[in-house]
């Protein structure tokens, strides 16, 4: 198990879903209590969350941390407040390859767009499961392929929750082609598979990096706590990673540390790890 004195930590960065929270989206009082203790100690917390903006913010608010900063849809956009400090877009070539590579398999994904008036943006009914479209209520526009391409800013790809049946493929076609970081994964929040694509280059270590030199804090000086596939880059590069014991196989094969799920309060774990220098 890796040594951490606690002062070589500047800043702590949190995934979500499967790591600050199960499906419920509540606090284990093991979790509210180390992030008093971080609190206590001026150590930052950063949420780092495949989410987008609303998905995010909601859930944040519900337990009354909507204040903290965060790494959106793997890495593509950080925001601190009102603020943006992190944002990269797909150039629109990469877009209607994407777009192809999913209409190839007879699939039309949800595309995340930065814009005022319009969040989640289709060119068709999505093949999205029903839960992920009744999550996202009325935040769906459907309209052409053209103005996609013409008059948005593509921030992200996903399709959440469906049966497995090709998306592996269009992920091989995407990362091959060099147009997207594409994430296939067994989903426990929506169930059965999904896929989500970011412009090339990107991950949330990316959007960490970004925060961190906003806030003048040594990268090198970063522990993670991640379950999921999205989470490999940063908890390859953290000075000390968590990982719950249910996360994905390659997840834990990058752990410092192997914590309980949150709903078994890991969150303990974490804590006493940096406190105690186990």
């Amino acid at each position: 198990m890796t040594v951490v004195d606690p002062h070589e930590i500047e800043l702590v960065v949190t995934d979500l879903d499967g790591s600050l929270w199960d499906s419920s989206c509540t606090l284990h009082p093991e979790t509210t209590t180390t992030l008093k203790w971080l609190a206590q100690r001026d150590l930052p917390l950063l949420v780092a969350t495949g989410r987008r903006r609303i998905s995010a913010s909601r859930p944040l608010g519900a337990v009354g941390l909507d204040s903290l900063p965060r790494v959106l849809l793997n890495g593509t956009l950080g925001i601190d407040g009102a603020e943006v400090f992190h944002k990269t877009c797909f150039e629109a070539d990469h877009v209607a390859s994407i777009l192809d590579a999913f209409a190839d398999a007879d699939h039309v994904p949800c595309a995340y767009v930065d814009h005022d008036e319009v969040d989640v943006y289709c060119t068709a009914e999505p093949t999205t499961s029903l839960r992920h479209r009744t999550m996202l209520d009325k935040a769906i526009t459907i309209g052409d392929r053209d103005t996609l391409l013409s008059a948005h800013d593509v921030v992200g790809f996903s399709i959440l929750g469906v049966s497995p049946d090709l998306l592996e493929s269009v992920a091989a076609v995407i990362e091959s082609s060099r147009i997207g970081e594409a994430v296939w994964y067994g989903d426990d929040i929506y169930g059965g598979y999904s896929l989500m694509v970011a412009p090339p280059g990107v991950s949330k270590w990316t959007g960490i990096l970004a925060y961190c030199e906003r806030n003048d804090i040594d990268p090198t000086r970063v522990a993670a706590v991640g379950d999921a596939n999205n989470d490999l880059e940063m908890l390859h590069e953290a000075r000390v990673s968590f990982v719950a014991s249910n996360g994905s196989t390659e997840a834990r094969a990058l752990a410092d540390v192997i914590v309980d799920p949150p709903t078994g309060g890991g969150w303990q774990e974490i804590r006493r790890t940096l406190h105690e220098m186990v």
